[in-house]
């Protein structure tokens, strides 16, 4: 079976994981800062600058989860499992993410 460019979208996750909640989540950690909130608006600001339209934007609720699964962790394996399978849940009922 051949993987469709829509299974590897879902791939994405793990460098957009690595970058967000784990270097710019520690970032404003390690600057005294909570992360969670100000993470979650620049990875929803990243998908609207790439495609831009108003939709994207929301992109920022599900990044609070993922920024909860990082707090309550302590690691990026959390959210980077539930950014894969957000990602591949389209594909697998017949979508595109």
């Amino acid at each position: 079976e051949n993987i469709s460019p829509n299974d590897l979208k879902s791939l994405v996750a793990l460098p957009e994981e690595v970058f967000f909640r784990g270097y710019l989540y520690d970032t404003f950690e390690e600057a005294g800062r909570e992360p969670v909130l100000p993470v979650a608006l620049l990875f929803a600001l990243g998908h609207f600058v790439i495609a831009p339209s108003p939709f994207r934007l929301l992109t920022f609720f599900p990044a609070l989860l993922l920024g909860w699964g990082r707090k309550r962790s302590g690691n990026v394996y959390i959210p980077t499992a539930l950014h894969f399978l957000y990602n591949l849940f389209p594909s697998l009922i017949g979508g595109s993410p």
